[in-house]
């Protein structure tokens, strides 16, 4: 591995080791209490029983692999308790604080992001190898689009700092995309597709983009082949849970009934200041109040998002020599401005994808800047992390806050007139 790749993945890992320590967004809450749950009554009923601690979430409400990912570090902080308890005891010289430091609920919290922080080297890598790809002979560039996603502040704020992890399905996505497009193993790529929706259900929002390049890559024998594997995955990551319960059902009612559908705030938007961000009084407006007359806020965005989505696709693959980057940012991009429920933090899907335009087009790097700037205040306008009062009471300014959501529907707007004119002069 080149040195320089090397020396930055350590800077952003001490990086993210300095700030994984310093607070945690309340859903860690919820990550530490399904922990205990497993802990003292192991995976039987898991999704059917009130959890041991409540926050906000009674039932537990993530996929089976996050599950899988929470569960080792409760334990593990018990143990470094018990041991570090012991040596206080028996160690007349040993510092007592570490006792009370691993102790602490901001230690417990810190331990759950490991996951998320790996995940973001994983990005890293995986947008560094892309890049190789995508533009073999410029290897400043290769180091730049793996720096840009190692230290920007998204990717700090969403896993070192808030503890969130989508992170984790960002990765797969980007493993399974370098499988089908470069390594042309589709099987292995739909699993970790798969892989990534069982982590969050945000990893969905990939899915539109991953099926059409895979059409567009593979026949249809091949993309059934590929989802028989991956709904075998699907169904075999839930069977600790089923105890008797029928293996075939129970994975796809839990998921939509348990997982899907009680994910996120109720509001037509919590917190990202996408296109309902743009009128201020939508923000507090219930997603299944009425819009028109029998049509609900949330019935309404699904039909304009998948509207505009398969609109712009259809401009933008008039060409054969379709980019896949392209179909991947927009589609992200389109869904996360005009999906309803969207959180502030999703704004870091269509994040690698952009970087990689980038790279790829040197008139996007502007793009990407404002893009990941307008990122960050969202993120701090809703948890804000250094507590700044004067920039929190400037940011919080309604008219302001409608500008950034204006500012990242003029961005959608220029990138689909641009990335469409390039597929057709291609």
């Amino acid at each position: 591995m080149n040195k320089k790749v090397l020396i930055m993945m350590f800077l952003a890992l001490l990086l993210r080791i300095l700030f994984m320590f310093l607070d945690f967004s309340f859903d860690v809450n919820n990550h530490i209490s399904w922990s205990q749950d497993v802990s003292f009554r192991s995976f039987v009923d898991f999704y059917e029983l009130p959890s041991r601690e409540s926050y906000g979430t009674i039932i537990p409400n993530y996929p089976p692999i996050a599950i899988y990912l929470f569960v080792p570090w409760y334990p593990l902080q018990q143990l470094i308790f018990n041991i570090f308890w012991n040596m206080n005891l028996n160690f007349q010289l040993f510092p007592s604080n570490l006792v009370t430091f691993v102790e602490w609920r901001g230690f417990l919290a810190g331990l759950f992001k490991i996951p998320s922080i790996f995940a973001d080297l994983g990005i890293a890598w995986m947008v560094y190898v892309l890049a190789q790809q995508i533009v073999p002979k410029k290897k400043r560039l290769h180091l730049c689009a793996m720096g840009s996603v190692l230290f920007n502040p998204v990717f700090l704020y969403n896993s070192a700092l808030m503890g969130q992890i989508d992170s984790i399905p960002i990765m797969f996505a980007l493993i399974s995309m370098y499988l089908l497009k470069y390594i042309k193993s589709p099987v292995i790529s739909g699993v970790c597709m798969m892989i990534g929706v069982l982590i969050k259900p945000t990893a969905i929002i990939f899915l539109p983009a991953y099926i059409y390049i895979f059409l567009k890559e593979y026949n249809y024998r091949i993309f059934i082949r590929s989802l028989f594997v991956s709904v075998i995955v699907f169904i075999s990551s839930f069977i600790p849970f089923a105890n008797g319960k029928n293996v075939l059902l129970y994975p796809f009612v839990t998921y939509y009934q348990k997982i899907l559908i009680t994910q996120s705030l109720q509001s037509v938007t919590n917190g990202a200041l996408n296109f309902w961000s743009i009128y201020y009084p939508m923000r507090s407006t219930l997603a299944e109040a009425q819009f028109l007359p029998g049509v609900s806020y949330n019935s309404f965005a699904l039909i304009l998002s998948v509207g505009i989505l398969v609109f712009v696709l259809r401009k933008l693959v008039i060409s054969k020599k379709y980019s896949w980057l392209s179909v991947y940012y927009l589609t992200t991009f389109i869904l996360v401005m005009f999906l309803p429920k969207m959180h502030e933090r999703y704004f870091i899907l269509p994040l690698p994808f952009l970087i990689l335009i980038a790279v790829k087009d040197i008139k996007y790097q502007k793009i990407f800047y404002i893009y990941s700037a307008l990122a960050t205040i969202n993120i701090y306008i809703l948890w804000t992390v250094p507590n700044i009062r004067l920039i929190h009471q400037i940011l919080a300014w309604p008219p302001l806050q409608i500008l950034f959501s204006c500012i990242f529907l003029v961005l959608l707007i220029l990138s689909s007139k641009s990335q469409i004119r390039s597929s057709n002069r291609n």
